[in-house]
């Protein structure tokens, strides 16, 4: 098999599965950008601890093949890598992923006088009209969500609107989105830091376990499952899932999302044991509070949110939930602390900062 791939942007858990050795260049300081902190450091630490060497803050500088036959002896026929920080690998295969942009140079929309942003994407309103009256524009190149079934909700909308004389608008406020890694990542509605920017007070709920069947197969990684809640309203902002079947829960989860529910509805709910899934109703207890509400709670305008910037935080204490699985933090604290004081990352740490 392989003994060095470096994958540039790409999950490779699969490659390693295969007995191959894996790299991954990466120029963030992190993987999957834009998604939920604790679920970016709960594969980056999936990853490592399966052996794949993450290098962040790095890209793909110069790739050159070795003279002669890969089986020839001396590396030959394999691939010589250089990276922008200096970093040298020897790979057999090396897979690229440098994202794209809408194809839209050849549809003639400058002739047509169709506004276009700077990357291509055509420029449309809530309607997906573009500034031309009787031109619209559904799907990827406008390059809002690049999701197939976005596209298709979008045409509906178009369908329905223009020539079925139902006029309605697609709502983006809570798009499901899954990522079919092993396990799964399923995510909807706002991450933590989006919450705690928009919202003067915000819950998070978070859990890391292990399933039942690892008793059986003796995996020791655990799984996560985090919940974000309006303290005001009790209003589920945003459910973010590491662990098997993730994408399927996470369908299931975002009608509960956008129809309003509440950490109160979940918690009211009987949960089926054994399954992942009754992890989320299991909650009982907010793992750290973001207050930042004056000690009247009457401001109605929120203060200017700096991520990088310790919150006024209230962290709850920690009370045993009703589920046998959770392992709780592999920590010694006491109770949850929204700092954690090792002095290097822990990927299973719940306390560790974002």
């Amino acid at each position: 098999m392989a003994r060095g791939i470096p994958c540039y942007g790409i999950t490779p858990r699969g490659q390693a599965a295969l007995r191959s050795d894996v790299t991954v260049v990466c120029r963030g300081s992190n993987v999957l950008r834009g998604f939920d902190e604790d679920v970016r450091q709960a594969v980056a630490g999936s990853y490592t601890n399966r052996g794949i060497k993450l290098m962040f803050g790095d890209s793909i500088r110069r790739l050159e093949r070795r003279d002669g036959d890969v089986g020839g002896g001396d590396h030959a026929g394999r691939i010589d890598v250089t990276t922008e920080q200096g970093g040298r690998l020897v790979a057999d295969q090396v897979l690229l992923a440098f994202g794209r942009t809408p194809n839209t140079t050849s549809l003639g929309l400058d002739r047509a006088g169709v506004k276009t942003g700077a990357n291509g994407a055509i420029i449309v309103d809530a309607n997906s009209r573009t500034n031309i009256p009787n031109i619209y524009a559904v799907g990827d190149v406008s390059n809002q969500f690049n999701l197939t079934p976005v596209a298709i909700r979008e045409g509906h909308a178009f369908a329905d609107s223009v020539f079925g004389k139902k006029a309605w608008q697609v709502d983006y406020s809570n798009v499901p989105t899954a990522v079919f890694s092993s396990p799964e990542i399923g995510t909807v509605g706002l991450t933590e830091l989006e919450a705690r920017a928009r919202y003067l007070a915000v819950d998070v709920y978070k859990v890391r376990f292990r399933p039942l069947k690892a008793a059986v197969t003796g995996d020791c990684e655990a799984r996560l499952l985090k919940v974000v809640v309006d303290c005001e309203s009790d209003r589920i902002l945003g459910i973010h899932i590491f662990a098997e079947e993730a994408s399927e829960m996470i369908q299931v989860l975002a009608i509960a999302v956008g129809s309003g529910a509440t950490m109160k509805d979940f918690m009211s709910a009987m949960a089926v044991h054994p399954t992942i899934g009754e992890e989320v109703v299991a909650m009982q207890t907010p793992t750290v509070r973001y207050d930042r509400r004056d000690a009247s709670h009457r401001s109605s305008q929120a203060p200017p949110f700096d991520a990088a910037a310790a919150c006024s935080e209230e962290p709850a204490k920690k009370t045993p939930g009703p589920s046998s699985s959770s392992l709780g933090c592999v920590c010694t604290h006491k109770e949850p602390r929204p700092l954690c004081p090792h002095k290097e990352p822990r990927p299973l740490c719940p306390q560790q900062a974002t």
